[in-house]
């Protein structure tokens, strides 16, 4: 603890920075390492990507100069003083906040580490209002509110250049995943259903809001990174100056048609792209856009026949989350020590950074799940749902995968925020014909019983022929030579290091 003229400051460190705050008046949140050890990899990848993008400044494009940093909403100046610390990419970073008091804490931090004051610039003012102000001023802005990030999208997506990243974090989980759908509505004007894939809901929403903001400006969303970790939705988007993506947003927007008793799902996008050739004499093919054709289900669910059972959420994202160059080279930096296609101008070096990133290990899991949903259709099927709606034990996961993708030859992944999940392009009824095939083969104690969900599908006719038919034998957990996605040695869902791991009561602030 440090003595100071009006109450004790506290110190905290994390990464290679250390900083000073006052405990009750500043915001700070340990369980977001995660989020800002993130946040720096991120940060140090587009800058690899950058120079990439540019070349060798051979004269042929543009020289790249070091980045123009925001992080609109500060609190102590912690993530800003990690950027600087962490990365040698930044020209200048602005640390704001509307709160005097974070500032004073900001400016107390940046005394106590003087070597930054020609890269970070301490601001007091509201975010809104600076971003509006500063349109095409930065090349990386962050924000990460306490709640909402909605009212600062707008200006967010024109304060960042084109070609920039912008980084957003959304804690309102409550919100976000169908507990509060009419305040959802009125943030992110989309509602979500509180199904049980609502985290994916929860990232979808975020991006198609921050997908609408910017082509309302003329720009384009293109996806880097987006999870759902513990808490929070924490996405890394592009925004770049490109027509020819929004007049197809359309096809990568819709909603989902969701049934309350058996929780299978239909996805309805708002357009499609179809190929055709051009009128004049190249007979290049050319995408168009349409209309969709809808909607692909009845008041009845199709599975399990419940009738007016079905809801409707969204409109969501429906695009990719992430960036498939973005999960590999970010992965194969944690597990090389290195920054990947980098010749040696970032500092410091990754292999010294590493040991003080406390959160790398969560951070590869995340990675690691999300290089498997690469490929996966939006939202997914939840096993324990699917064996509650059939009263039945849940069969092993890796059994599933090897069914689905060695037998029928779909792809099959978890997600990286359920360990639980079925996140597959298989058709519902194969889904449900696997499923079904397993609880017959179970001695349950308890008959379903009557006319409801579980007990008619069960009655229900197989959607495809099985030749042969699923026995126990197909059921059995695999070992990691079947099932290779299993045979890492690494936690693919690591436990929280500390008890209690989760969003804290916000500070109040001085007007």
């Amino acid at each position: 603890m440090v003595a100071s003229a009006n109450t004790v400051l506290a110190e905290f460190r994390e990464g290679l920075a250390k900083i000073l705050y006052r405990k009750g008046e500043n915001f700070i949140n340990p369980a977001q390492v995660v989020n800002r050890d993130l946040s720096v990899l991120v940060l140090r990848y587009f800058w690899r990507l950058l120079r990439h993008e540019h070349g060798t400044g051979d004269g042929k494009k543009r020289p790249l100069v070091k980045l123009q940093v925001l992080e609109a909403l500060s609190a102590t100046g912690l993530r800003a003083l990690r950027y600087c610390r962490e990365t040698n990419c930044i020209e200048r970073v602005v640390a704001n906040d509307i709160d005097p008091r974070a500032y004073e804490t900001i400016c107390e931090n940046l005394q106590h580490n003087a070597d930054l004051r020609e890269v970070l610039v301490p601001n007091c003012a509201d975010a809104y209002m600076y971003m509006a102000n500063h349109r095409n001023a930065f090349d990386f802005v962050d924000l990460d509110p306490f709640g909402t990030a909605a009212p600062l999208l707008d200006p967010a997506v024109r304060a960042v250049r084109d070609g920039g990243l912008l980084c957003v974090t959304c804690t309102d989980s409550r919100v976000l995943c169908g507990k509060q759908p009419e305040i959802c509505f009125s943030r992110y004007h989309a509602t979500s259903i509180g199904a049980p894939y609502a985290h994916e809901e929860a990232i979808r929403l975020v991006m198609g809001a921050i997908a609408q903001h910017a082509n309302r400006h003329g720009r384009h969303m293109e996806p880097l990174l987006a999870f759902y970790i513990d808490f929070y939705v924490r996405v890394f988007v592009r925004i770049v100056d490109r027509r020819a993506p929004i007049l197809g947003q359309a096809a990568k927007t819709g909603g989902v048609y969701h049934c309350t008793s058996c929780s299978s799902f239909w996805v309805q996008r708002l357009g499609q792209t179809r190929t055709a050739r051009s009128p004049n004499a190249s007979e290049r093919e050319i995408k168009r856009f349409t209309t969709a054709v809808g909607p692909p289900v009845d008041t009845h669910c199709s599975v399990c026949h419940s009738p007016n059972r079905m809801v409707f959420g969204g409109p969501f994202y429906l695009g990719e989350l992430h960036s498939a160059a973005c999960v590999s080279a970010l992965r194969a930096s944690l597990e090389s020590g290195t920054d990947v296609d980098d010749d040696g101008a970032l500092a410091p070096p990754l292999q010294e950074l590493l040991p003080h990133l406390s959160a790398r290990e969560r951070i590869h899991a995340l990675l690691t799940l999300a290089e498997e949903e690469l490929s996966a259709p939006p939202f997914y099927m939840h096993l324990s749902t699917m064996c509650k709606v059939l009263r039945c034990p849940m069969p092993p996961l890796s059994a599933l995968h090897e069914i689905l993708r060695k037998r029928l030859g779909y792809s099959c992944s978890q997600c990286h925020h359920d360990p639980l999940a079925l996140k597959t392009d298989a058709p519902l009824p194969v889904l449900w014909d696997i499923m079904r095939a397993w609880a017959l083969l179970q001695s349950r104690k308890d008959n379903l019983g009557g006319d409801n969900s579980g007990e008619r599908i069960l009655r229900a006719a197989p959607a495809i022929q099985w030749d042969p038919p699923l026995t126990a034998a197909d059921f059995e957990r695999r070992n990691s030579q079947k099932a290779p996605m299993f045979s890492v040695k690494r936690a693919r869902f690591p436990i929280h290091p500390a008890p209690n791991w989760g969003p804290m009561k916000a500070t109040r602030f001085l007007k």
